[in-house]
């Protein structure tokens, strides 16, 4: 088994609080990769959370880890889950302040998830648990079967978090986006971006000199990121005002 020499995010986020907008893109950029790998296999992992998620070094920077989902004692495959669901057996399963409305039920698929990361990235931002407000967990529970509730989005946060976060919150586990889905999301491509962009800093730190050629192929490379990022954000605004104007929800 794997080392995880800085432990767990939940350990990071009580020890330091609060984590950057700009580092948190990362760490949910890593961990969508992660679920996206996890649910084209039909796996779901049922209680994602930040103490479920390892910390590891990276080469890249001094200021971020590398995470890496962990903990599957009980994930359910979609075949097991589709199994238990026609014998009447669904369970409880996951920890109650990371589960959505459907799996309070006992309806196991990935879209439960994609709220638990949504969860996540709310904790990682604020340094709080998303439902903070809640006194106790039977009260949770109410709002989660009666009423469907999602977390409260935290005011200060850019509009595409905002925007990460409501695709992360839709009640309709049908209708909610997929891990594919959000790897596509301003929110994520700017991390990607980033992630590019410090990769590329460490390294020509780690060089001795740079070249004149070298230095040419950098701000080629940023230029073309940044032109990338501005044609995705571009077509992605153009598909929600389509969407907007036909009447038609975007998922």
């Amino acid at each position: 088994m794997e080392l995880a020499p800085y432990g767990s995010l939940g350990e990071l986020i009580r020890k330091r609080g609060a984590i950057s907008e700009d580092t948190v893109r990362i760490y949910t950029h890593m961990l969508l990769k992660g679920l996206h790998c996890i649910h084209e296999k039909e796996v779901v992992h049922c209680d994602l959370k930040p103490d479920n998620i390892l910390l590891f070094p990276t080469w890249k920077s001094e200021t971020w880890y590398q995470v890496k989902i962990a903990d599957f004692g009980l994930a359910k495959t979609r075949k097991e889950a589709k199994a238990e669901f026609r014998l009447r057996k669904m369970k409880f399963r996951g920890t109650p302040y990371y589960m959505s409305p459907e799996s309070v039920i006992g309806v196991i698929g990935t879209a439960l998830d994609i709220w638990s990361l949504g969860c996540i990235v709310i904790e990682m931002i604020t340094g709080m648990d998303a439902w903070r407000n809640i006194e106790n967990q039977e009260e949770l529970m109410l709002k989660l079967l009666l009423h469907k509730e999602a977390p409260p989005i935290p005011d200060g946060l850019s509009w595409v978090c905002k925007d990460f976060l409501g695709k992360c919150f839709v009640k309709n586990p049908t209708r909610r986006s997929t891990a594919a889905m959000l790897l596509n999301h301003p929110f994520i491509i700017s991390a990607y971006h980033n992630n590019m962009q410090t990769s590329r800093t460490a390294y020509e730190t780690s060089s001795q000199s740079v070249t004149s050629s070298s230095f040419f192929s950098y701000n080629l490379f940023n230029y073309l990121s940044r032109m990338y990022i501005y044609i995705c954000q571009m077509v992605y605004y153009c598909i929600q005002y389509v969407c907007w104007s036909s009447d038609v929800e975007i998922i």
